[in-house]
């Protein structure tokens, strides 16, 4: 993948709040490049998009300047992966709404993967559980795949790199902004011991919309997923239905 084309891909992911399954179809017939180019009258008909949406989009692309974000990422160790680049999870590829770009700082491997999700809240209970779960994955070769959140999430990453194991974190807002806070530590230990992944460009906030949004890229990289403790409505049960 050339240059030019992996910078409008960054500047096209950037639009990932409109979702992404119609910006696929447009990359099926047209370049990167001539998608920023698109008035977004030919954006609405190419994309079957209503012009409001088209209109939207070109505003907020606008917005991003991918060499930026391409000097922060080099300054900060972390790498920015484009769909159809090198390197690009099948995964991913196979979802419904790829992301068409996530940054990502730690490194992959081929081992097998299961995501270990839950409340934020857990109980005594849930929390021996947590931690009786993951140990044995760990220990079992296995990666630990989670959302950094409090809670669940926490505990499966920290019992994961306890005991040895690899984990991935898939966070709700760009990498420069570490979210809950308290997890810096941790955050930085995960890069030492697997990756810590984002669809969100820099200086992402941590948004509500961002954390249901993620939960489909936490179940595309697992093999199954377990969820201990959570509400009916919560993200843990949206990643297990993602996962089905």
């Amino acid at each position: 993948m050339d240059i030019n084309e992996k910078k409008a891909l960054i500047k096209i992911n950037s639009a990932y709040i409109l979702k992404t399954d119609w910006i696929i179809n447009l990359l099926n017939s047209f370049k990167p490049e001539q998608i920023l180019e698109m008035s977004p009258e030919d954006i609405s008909f190419e994309g079957s998009i209503s012009l409001e949406k088209a209109k939207k989009f070109k505003e907020i692309i606008s917005r991003l300047d991918p060499d930026k974000e391409l000097l922060k990422a080099e300054k900060s160790d972390i790498r920015i992966i484009c769909y159809g680049e090198d390197g690009y999870p099948a995964d991913f590829k196979n979802l419904q709404e790829p992301p068409i770009a996530f940054y990502i700082k730690g490194s992959f491997n081929d081992k097998l993967s299961l995501s270990v999700v839950g409340t934020r809240r857990p109980t005594e209970y849930g929390k021996k559980m947590a931690i009786d779960i993951c140990s044995k994955i760990a220990r079992g070769g296995i990666n630990i795949v989670s959302g950094l959140a409090r809670g669940i999430d926490t505990l499966a990453h920290k019992t994961a790199i306890k005991y040895g194991g690899f984990t991935y974190a898939i966070t709700g807002s760009g990498l420069d902004n570490v979210y809950p806070p308290e997890n810096k530590k941790l955050f930085e230990d995960i890069a030492e011991n697997g990756a810590l992944i984002s669809e969100y460009p820099f200086g992402t906030n941590p948004l509500p919309y961002n954390f249901p949004r993620r939960n489909r890229l936490i179940s595309a990289l697992s093999w199954g997923t377990f969820v201990v403790e959570g509400d009916y409505n919560s993200g843990a049960i949206i990643t297990a239905k993602y996962a089905i």
